[in-house]
């Protein structure tokens, strides 16, 4: 023990040695705890540890509901069989004077009867439960154990229901026992598709589920919040900014897309005598906005850039070129509509005759045409 100078309140000189040394292990100690503390706050935060994907979190209370209506329906199965059972042959060992004292056997005798047939029925729909869990973890079928646990249900909630009427008791039992055994075992079933659930989810065999758009989004924008479903319905969206992005892209790809006037115009004849070959009637054409040879899907649409003169010109060139083809042949042709064509060619006039009094009517422009 230290021993202080009353006087001059400190050690004494002869102590003054322990003293130095608890003060050095104090301010050590001390050194040590606050570095300790800088580490782990300078430590990454540590990830939640994973639950298991064969049982779901909170796997113990799933056993409280089955174990809680199994063990009624059993005691009420030990119950039944006691008094069924073991009544009578405790009956008929009192009417006899010699066995009388031994009446109690007959009870004892329904007593091991009944947890008999509870432990086999009960233990059934025990073992039962278990067999879903593994046949649905192997992706096998369920509905014959679908089957047999809804049998199970009406099989025990009947066997009870006779023996209270038998009895002039209470029916109502019978009816909360079947409820109590119902609701365990479609409690059982969500926990278990739960888990198989969460395991296909780690394993890749299960799309993640599709970010939820605020009710607000349905209500004000009902057309882009269905356009925004079925857009990520195929290929589900990680967020809610990403199922809206996919919008966004929708709508601008639709309306960078191409009408039937707004397309490549092909080679075809000019007013200046510059003639290039028309492309074939059989020759294949790409369709509106699709990509060529040295495009990729990705790429945007091709766009038509030819003014109105240009598109008129080629209109011209083409019923001049055949007087026979048909106004919406031209059109085709031209890539334009039937309607351009009948307002460059004129409502009374046929193609052909019309290209052909304009030429006639126009100068000469080369010098073959000056010379004839």
């Amino acid at each position: 023990m230290t021993l202080i100078d009353p006087a001059e309140r400190h050690p004494s000189h002869a102590n003054a040695g322990a003293w130095a040394e608890i003060r050095n292990r104090s301010t050590d100690l001390a050194h040590r705890t606050a570095q300790r503390a800088l580490e782990l706050a300078a430590a990454p935060p540590t990830e939640p540890t994973e639950v298991s994907p064969i049982r779901p979190a909170g796997g113990r209370l799933r056993y409280v509901p089955p174990v809680a209506a199994l063990g009624v329906a059993a005691v009420l199965q030990v119950v039944a069989m006691t008094d069924l059972a073991g009544g009578p042959v405790a009956k008929g060992l009192a009417s006899n004077p010699q066995l009388a004292e031994f009446a109690w056997i007959g009870y004892l005798a329904g007593l091991l009867l009944g947890l008999a047939v509870a432990s086999c029925v009960e233990g059934g729909a025990a073992y039962l439960m278990d067999l879903y869990d593994k046949h649905l973890m192997a992706r096998d079928s369920t509905w014959l154990l679908r089957i047999g646990m809804a049998v199970y249900v009406g099989a025990s909630a009947g066997l009870l229901h006779w023996y209270l009427d038998y009895r002039h008791m209470p029916t109502l039992v019978s009816w909360v026992l079947a409820g109590m055994s119902g609701l365990s075992l479609f409690l059982w079933s969500r926990g278990s598709r739960w888990a198989n659930r969460t395991q296909m989810r780690a394993s890749g065999h299960l799309d993640p589920a599709t970010p939820k758009l605020p009710a607000a989004a349905k209500m004000w924008h009902p057309w882009r919040w269905l356009v925004t479903q079925y857009l990520i319905s195929w290929e589900p969206a990680q967020t809610p900014e990403e199922a809206r992005q996919r919008y966004a892209d929708w709508r601008t790809t639709r309306r960078a897309a191409p009408t039937p006037d707004n397309t490549t115009q092909p080679n075809v004849a000019n007013r200046d005598g510059d003639t290039v070959n028309a492309p074939d009637e059989d020759e294949q054409q790409p369709p509106n906005g699709a990509p060529s040879d040295g495009e990729t899907p990705a790429q945007k649409p091709r766009q038509d850039i030819r003014s109105a003169q240009d598109i008129e010109t080629v209109v011209r060139a083409l019923a001049a070129a055949d007087p026979k083809l048909s106004r919406r042949r031209i059109a085709r042709l031209a890539h334009t509509s039937p309607t351009n064509v009948r307002r460059i060619l004129g409502p009374d006039q046929s193609a052909g005759q019309a290209q052909t009094e304009e030429l006639e009517s126009a100068p000469p422009t080369s010098p073959a045409e000056v010379a004839a």
